[in-house]
């Protein structure tokens, strides 16, 4: 099944991604292509190794991917593995550093929230047209 169009949905309605790309794989093709559609909205990524304990993990090879795909220093990328919980807490304090809040988003990204740019004080409600993306879900046990 397709989700592309999902995804693209998805995408319009966040501020930041986390990147999490398996340290014995690497990037996969699917994950590529979500990427370079968060690359074309100006979403910030942030780059996280998971599996790094494994056996099998090339860490190394897959962070020098990683920083010739975003141009990104290695630095920047973050090594974790979820099943021992080393640096998961790194994670969260770079979401919380590199990922604008929406108020500050909405300021930097005006024509993604509004169908045109209005001069207004900042204290006052806008007269534009705001954009929104509704989620609507229903749950079903026996699908």
């Amino acid at each position: 099944m397709d989700f592309q169009y999902e995804v693209s949905r998805s995408l319009a309605a966040v501020e930041g991604v986390v990147l999490l790309v398996d340290a014995s794989q690497g990037i996969q093709a699917q994950t590529l292509s979500t990427l370079y559609m968060a690359l074309d909205q100006g979403i910030e990524i942030i780059p996280v190794l998971n599996k790094i304990d494994l056996p099998a993990a090339d860490p190394e090879r897959v962070a020098k991917e990683l920083e010739h795909l975003l141009g990104v220093d290695k630095n920047d990328i973050i090594a974790v593995s979820a099943k021992t919980g080393a640096n998961v807490d790194n994670v969260l304090d770079a979401i919380i550093e590199r990922i604008d809040d929406p108020h500050t988003f909405q300021e930097k990204h005006v024509n993604k929230f509004w169908a045109h740019q209005i001069d207004h004080d900042k204290n006052e409600p806008s007269a534009g047209v705001a954009r929104a993306l509704i989620f609507d879900s229903v749950f079903d046990q026996y699908k």
